[in-house]
């Protein structure tokens, strides 16, 4: 990666070492208006991984070598250590609210593979049941169970390309299996989650699906427009840049600066952050109308994009005929 060399390993007489808790401190001052929970956050992960680091070098002494007797997800054996870093960041994570993805598949679970441990967050429906109208899955591929407990919502990430291929438009809510009331897509869950909603909800007519409905505190409500199967187009941005030396891009955000405290504050400040890869080798890439081969964590982020920004247009547009209206009463 081009930059200016690394400073010597030892310098001479000049020897500094700065903590993680000094350098979030120093960050902060910089920016008096920072809020704090981005250094919370960083500060949790680095608890953890002291707490981990820890307990390996102790390892030999309190019993956490070997195995637990149990097995995971991939029918292997669980390595006690492997176990007690889980549980260690399963804690760092319940510090901020975090959604974590799960996949629609087309046939059944194989026997090792676990379906969803929670409850959907789709409390009731509107108009009538919604269910003839959406796509079904077969089965959900659910997380880690400890991870899933630990997280404040839990959607879908799985998407449907067009019969030519192209991503075009995605459900916000499907049908898993014979559960009787569906499951929504990870975008829905995010923003329910940031806005603290208490649950979802479908609303449709005679013919079919008209918009999916977040309950908010103090009853306020969030609506996305819907088509009749519970789908939205996604409105695709021009392609981001990633793996920038100097996170220059309008969306990307190197993993690897945010764990060494690179970024500032304000990079993610109120914002909706999706975690994902976007290596080409991992497969996760898909093919939309203003680019062949987008990363996936990319197509959330439009998804988010898309539905924030139409309501934002109807809020607008309902604004502009309330002032109208106004206007015209006053003015007769």
């Amino acid at each position: 990666m081009p930059g200016t060399l690394p400073a010597p390993i030892f310098p001479a007489m000049r020897s500094k070492v700065v903590t993680i808790d000094r350098h979030i401190i120093d960050q902060e001052r910089s920016y008096p208006d920072a809020s704090g929970r981005f250094s919370a956050l960083l500060y949790d992960i680095a608890l953890a991984a002291k707490i981990i680091s820890r307990e390996v070098n102790m390892a030999g002494l309190i019993d956490v070598l070997g195995m637990t007797g149990e097995t995971n997800v991939q029918g292997e054996e669980v390595r006690k250590l492997d176990a007690f870093a889980q549980e260690v960041m399963v804690k760092a994570m319940e510090q901020v609210r975090v959604g974590v993805g799960q996949a629609g598949q087309h046939a059944d679970l194989p026997t090792d593979r676990p379906p969803p441990s929670n409850k959907t967050s789709v409390k009731g429906a509107l108009g009538g049941d919604a269910a003839p109208f959406l796509f079904r899955y077969q089965s959900m591929l659910g997380n880690v169970p400890e991870i899933e407990k630990a997280a404040s919502g839990h959607g879908f990430f799985s998407v449907a390309s067009e019969i030519d291929g192209i991503i075009r438009r995605v459900p916000l809510v499907a049908m898993v299996g014979e559960e009787k009331a569906p499951r929504p897509a990870l975008t829905v869950e995010m923003l329910r989650a940031a806005f603290g909603g208490n649950g979802i909800f479908t609303k449709r007519d005679v013919a079919g699906m008209v918009s999916v409905m977040l309950q908010l505190p103090v009853g306020r409500r969030f609506e996305i427009p819907t088509d009749g199967q519970g789908r939205i187009f996604v409105h695709f941005a021009k392609p981001d840049v990633f793996n920038t030396v100097d996170n220059s891009g309008r969306l990307y955000v190197s993993a690897g600066d945010v764990l060494h405290g690179t970024i500032t504050p304000n990079k993610l400040k109120n914002k909706l952050v999706v975690v994902g890869i976007s290596a080409t080798g991992l497969k996760d890439i898909r093919a939309t109308p203003i680019e062949p081969r987008l990363p996936g964590v990319e197509v959330h982020a439009n998804i988010l994009e898309t539905i924030i920004a139409a309501n934002a247009l109807e809020t607008r547009a309902k604004q502009v005929v309330i002032a109208q209206t106004k206007a015209d009463a006053e003015a007769a």
